[in-house]
């Protein structure tokens, strides 16, 4: 079960830590005593070397790792996750100002989880252990599985095997809602491009309905013309048949005065 992840840190990261003034480490000696541990309870650099990774992974945040590391002295605004997640793990393997800080945080930010946990017996704690892994809250039993020093190899076995299986179904679920964001994004797009296209048609059609008024009123205008054209010679054409037969009447009333 050796852990696939790669922990070296440049030389230049080991000789930087190295050369740090107290001062970079928030009051934090090697010559301090170390924070008091419950009994029968390890310290992060003793648990299982199986269970570091795991548990550094699980209990810490990518944000408390940068907290921590920037703590210690770290440049860590530029730092990929892994990055970070990498100097924690080089330095979690023996007592020093990394594993101390970290073993400190942990004890800190479970202080109301643990003292039950790490007094439980093993049956009484794996029933426990069991219960928070189906419900998902199980980050402080995992801490406590890890730092218990009475529980047997099935135990660890069962518990290593649990978090490890979870992490590839974890794994599987995240890549699949990807893919699941991809296509979402992409159907996005195609229906943003159609949208587009719609609000490009939408904008000629009112574009021509605007044309087409304009000549119909232009065409409109032009028949009330015609009209009124019309009107004014059928009026002449009834003014020169009246005259035509005024002047036939005349005409009638002439050749009567002659004969």
């Amino acid at each position: 079960m050796e852990s696939f992840i790669k922990t070296e840190v440049t030389q230049k990261e080991r000789c930087f830590f190295e050369q740090l003034p107290e001062k970079h480490f928030s009051g934090t000696h090697l010559t301090e005593p170390f924070a008091k541990t419950d009994a029968g309870s390890k310290p992060i650099w003793k648990i299982d070397r199986h269970f570091k990774c795991p548990v550094i992974g699980a209990c810490l945040s990518a944000e408390e790792h940068r907290k921590l590391l920037k703590k210690l002295g770290y440049q860590t605004k530029k730092m990929s996750d892994h990055r970070l997640h990498r100097i924690i793990m080089s330095h979690i393997n023996e007592e020093n100002r990394v594993s101390l800080k970290v073993e400190r945080y942990l004890r800190h930010k479970y202080r109301k989880q643990l003292p039950d946990l790490l007094d439980m017996d093993t049956d009484r704690f794996m029933a426990e252990w069991r219960d928070a892994f189906r419900s998902g809250d199980m980050e402080s039993s995992f801490y406590a599985a890890a730092s218990r020093s009475d529980l047997t190899e099935e135990h660890l076995e069962e518990i290593f095997g649990e978090v490890h299986m979870l992490s590839h179904a974890n794994l599987a679920v995240v890549m699949q809602a990807r893919r699941d964001v991809t296509l979402q994004k992409e159907a996005g797009h195609k229906l943003a491009k159609k949208m587009k296209q719609e609000k490009n048609r939408n904008k000629a059609m009112k574009q021509e309905n605007s044309r087409l008024k304009a000549s119909l009123n232009e065409m409109r205008k032009i028949k009330e013309k015609i009209s009124r054209t019309a009107d004014s010679r059928s009026s002449e054409k009834r003014r020169c048949r009246q005259l035509e037969a005024e002047n036939a009447d005349i005409q009638a009333r002439l050749a009567s005065l002659e004969a």
